[in-house]
């Protein structure tokens, strides 16, 4: 059976909420793909590692740019940004929109912050999602590293 998986994000929000105060957001990063130049500036990916990542000018939430991550066979393919200078006693939310179609087995699409400080798996990840399901709002709590540091 071919399997396709395809991961579409879109509007990527990072923002920090103060440990004591749920209700205060400041946002630090924003990238909503409508820029090509902004997108291969800001995220990068690995090219050795199976599937394919593109970036569509439109396609995304609204017909907004987006980034379509797909590959027929198991992947842990992925687009990654390293966030600097944040305040490792702040707990932060990344958050997206995310589309998916024909996601089977394994793990599943995720948002996910890699493994830092020596850990050999990441600490934090959104919930697994699987199936085929129109634009839906995803998101992911984390504090950053001792350095003040996280790549989301």
């Amino acid at each position: 059976m071919k399997r396709i998986i395809i991961v579409i994000a879109a509007v990527v929000v990072v923002c920090g909420v103060g440990l004591g105060a749920f209700n205060r957001k400041d946002t630090l990063f924003t990238s909503d793909f409508n820029s090509s130049e902004a997108f291969a500036r800001d995220w990068q990916f690995d090219k050795e590692v199976p599937g394919s990542v593109e970036y569509l000018a439109e396609g995304g939430f609204d017909n907004s740019g987006c980034v379509k991550i797909s590959c027929t066979e198991k992947t842990a393919q992925a687009v990654k940004h390293k966030l600097t200078g944040l305040d490792r006693n702040r707990l932060y939310r990344f958050s997206a929109r995310m589309k998916r179609e024909g996601v089977e087995d394994g793990r599943g699409a995720v948002l996910y912050l890699e493994p830092r400080d020596g850990l050999g798996q990441p600490w934090n990840a959104s919930e697994f999602a699987y199936g085929t399901e129109a634009w839906s709002d995803v998101y992911v709590d984390f504090v950053p590293d001792a350095a003040g540091e996280a790549v989301i």
